[in-house]
């Protein structure tokens, strides 16, 4: 069967991440955890709005992101309408699809990033997850 090595797809050399994450590549786990935190401290629910990513990104991120191409502003605003998709009339996002996203990009080991997702799903603090927290 001719064609490229016998009908198997090469596999890619790397992952590239969308440019909407790239601003957000290689984030420490403080800065995950101080964005977490500003999230449990100020959303009323998973569902936020554009403007509520801006502040929780403001206030936890702004020192640490640099930015060349763009403002750091318009940075978030491509991250929120990377989650928000292409469908108009969209006004909010999943902020845990947004932490998990960057936390797939972040520094952690591993393990470390198993960890906090855990700890992100233990609401009540038990040490133990429930099927429908997932």
């Amino acid at each position: 069967g001719g064609g490229s090595g016998g009908g198997r797809t090469k596999k890619p050399d790397r992952i590239e991440l969308h440019e909407a994450v790239v601003p957000f590549d290689n984030l420490t786990s403080d800065c995950i955890a101080r964005l977490w935190d500003r999230f449990v401290a100020e959303a009323a629910s998973f569902a936020v709005s554009e403007a509520d990513l801006l502040d929780m990104c403001e206030r936890s991120l702004r020192h640490v992101i640099k930015t060349d191409a763009k403002p750091f502003d318009d940075a978030v605003k491509d991250l929120f309408h990377l989650f928000a998709g292409s469908e108009p009339g969209v006004q909010h996002v999943d902020f845990m699809e947004v932490q998990m996203a960057l936390l797939f990009c972040a520094t952690h080991s591993f393990e470390a990033k198993a960890n906090f997702i855990f700890d992100c799903m233990d609401f009540e603090g038990t040490d133990w997850v429930t099927q429908p927290a997932f």
